[in-house]
């Protein structure tokens, strides 16, 4: 019953029936116990509408941020002359446990969707300051840490006051901060 299930749903959406079938053996006990049913893991896994994702994805944003849970990594920019790290760039990664994985693209596009976008780049930006002001990577050799924010954040008009009131309230020096913005922001009529 179920593999008749699952290779239905798979061709319905354009998968792989036999992948499908692994994908379930494999996932399927953490999904047992949260309680989950068989069609309940096929219709969160295969058959979600995009409305769906963007919901879920928007509910697991709205719970990173109320758990100051948007983890931040520094990627090291070298110096291609003389091979020693001169910057970072902070890079936003979210695994949620409902949906593993939330690719930054998806993310910021649904932040920006929703109107959170603002508050995930502040947290990503206050996690920054964090960093800098314990680990004071300027005595270090590092010149500054990149940013990425979004365009879309442009349109807040609280932008320029956020970002210099976190700058003072860890005592980071502007330099420090290299704000590069992402052009991620969609028109829904394109």
């Amino acid at each position: 019953m179920i593999a008749n299930s699952i290779a239905t749903t798979a061709e319905l959406n354009g998968a792989d029936p036999e992948c499908c079938f692994l994908y379930l053996l494999i996932e399927m006990p953490k999904y047992q116990k949260r309680g989950d049913s068989p069609d309940e893991y096929l219709l969160k896994m295969m058959c979600w509408s995009e409305e769906y994702k963007a919901f879920e994805v928007e509910s697991c944003i709205r719970r990173v941020l109320k758990n100051d849970g948007i983890p931040v990594y520094f990627q090291p920019i070298w110096d291609a002359k003389t091979g020693a790290i001169v910057a970072a760039e902070a890079l936003m990664r979210v695994t949620d446990q409902e949906l593993g994985y939330v690719r930054p693209d998806i993310l910021v596009a649904t932040a920006e969707r929703c109107g959170l976008i603002g508050a995930v780049d502040l947290q990503v930006l206050e996690k920054v300051c964090r960093f800098i002001h314990d680990c004071r990577p300027q005595d270090h050799g590092l010149k500054y840490v990149e940013i990425n924010i979004s365009v879309g954040e442009m349109l807040g008009a609280n932008l320029a006051r956020d970002y210099t009131d976190m700058l003072h309230r860890y005592g980071v020096p502007v330099e420090m901060i290299n704000i590069e913005f992402l052009e991620t922001l969609r028109n829904d009529d394109s």
